[in-house]
C-alpha cells in the first residue's frame, strides 16, 4: 500500500469482509475507537476482535508515515496488513 487510495480500498475490503461475514454487527471503521464501540455493542469472537484490533494498528503506523518516502519498514507494514487480512479471513470461515 503506497498510497491513500489503496489504504482506503484495503481497509472497505476489510469492512466488506466482516459485514457478509457477521450478520446485524456492522462495522463502520477501522479505527481503535469504531472497534471498541462495534465490540461493546455486539457479541464478537475475540480472535476476530483481536485480529482487527492489530490490522487497526499496522494501518494506523501506515497512515502516520504516509508522508514518508517509502520504504522497508513500509513494505514490511503493507505485508503484514495482507497477512492479517488473510488470517481473518480464515477467522471468519471464508
Amino acid at each position: 500500500m503506497t498510497n491513500f487510495i489503496e489504504r482506503i480500498g484495503f481497509e472497505r475490503k476489510v469492512l466488506k469482509l466482516v459485514n457478509s461475514n457477521i450478520q446485524n454487527t456492522q462495522l463502520t471503521g477501522l479505527t481503535q475507537a469504531a472497534l471498541e464501540t462495534w465490540k461493546h455493542n455486539h457479541k464478537v469472537s475475540g480472535k476476530v476482535f483481536n485480529l482487527l484490533y492489530e490490522l487497526s494498528t499496522v494501518l494506523k503506523t501506515i497512515n502516520q508515515r504516509s508522508g514518508e518516502i517509502f520504504n522497508s519498514t513500509y513494505q514490511e507494514n503493507s505485508l503484514k496488513c495482507e497477512q492479517l487480512f488473510s488470517e481473518l479471513k480464515q477467522a471468519l470461515g471464508g
